[in-house]
C-alpha cells in the first residue's frame, strides 16, 4: 500500500493522534511518525509476524494493556501507550532513538546491546521514523490553521401576527409574553 499524504494523514488521524499523545506524554510528530513508518497511515495494514493497524502492535499485547485493536483510535492508543513504555524502560535511558529501537526490536535487544541493536531493519526503522516526525511537524508548520466554523447568531421566526423586522429583544419579549399567555 502507499502510505497517505501529510494532508490525508491530518484529516483521518490527526486529532486522534494528538489525544493520544497528550494522554501519554509523546511528542505527536513521533507517533505521526512511528504511524507513516508502521502502517503507511492505513489502519488495515498487516505485518508477516501478527502485528495490525496503525501503529502494528501485536494483537496479545494490545489485548494485555487493555486495547482493542479494531478501531484505528485504538490502534493509535494502544501504538502510543507501548511507545511510552519503551520509553519509560530502563534500556531505554529515556532516549527517543532507543525506545523507537525496542519498539522495533523489543527491549530485551536494546539492553542486550546497549542501545540500537544491529538489525538492518531497525537501523533503518529508527532514521525512518524520525524523518517522518520531521516532514510532519514541517507539514503542520506550513498548513493554515483550521477554524472551526463560527456559531450562527440565533433566528426566530417571526410569528403571523408579530412584523417581520422586529429585533431580537422585541423578539424575546414577544414570545416569552406569548408562552406566558400575555400576548
Amino acid at each position: 500500500m502507499r502510505r497517505l499524504s501529510w494532508q490525508a494523514f491530518e484529516e483521518k488521524w490527526g486529532e486522534l493522534v494528538r489525544q493520544a499523545a497528550g494522554r501519554h506524554a509523546l511528542d505527536p510528530a513521533v507517533l505521526a511518525g512511528l504511524i507513516m513508518a508502521e502502517s503507511g497511515g492505513h489502519p488495515s495494514a498487516r505485518s508477516g509476524p501478527g502485528a495490525y493497524g496503525l501503529t502494528q502492535v501485536m494483537p496479545d499485547t494490545a489485548r494485555g494493556y487493555g486495547y482493542n485493536l479494531g478501531t484505528p483510535a485504538g490502534q493509535i492508543e494502544a501504538g502510543a501507550d507501548y511507545l511510552a513504555r519503551c520509553i519509560r524502560h530502563r534500556a531505554s535511558k529515556g532516549r527517543i532513538d532507543f525506545a523507537l529501537a525496542a519498539y522495533n526490536a523489543g527491549w530485551g535487544n536494546v539492553a542486550k546491546y546497549g542501545g540500537i541493536p544491529p538489525f538492518r531493519e531497525t537501523k533503518k526503522y529508527v532514521p525512518r521514523v524520525l524523518k517522518y516526525a520531521e516532514e510532519y511537524r514541517r507539514f503542520l508548520a506550513r498548513a493554515e490553521p483550521i477554524e472551526p466554523p463560527k456559531p450562527k447568531a440565533p433566528t426566530f421566526l417571526p410569528a403571523e401576527d408579530e412584523p417581520s423586522r422586529r429585533g431580537l429583544k422585541e423578539s424575546l419579549l414577544y414570545y416569552w409574553r406569548k408562552c406566558k399567555g400575555m400576548g
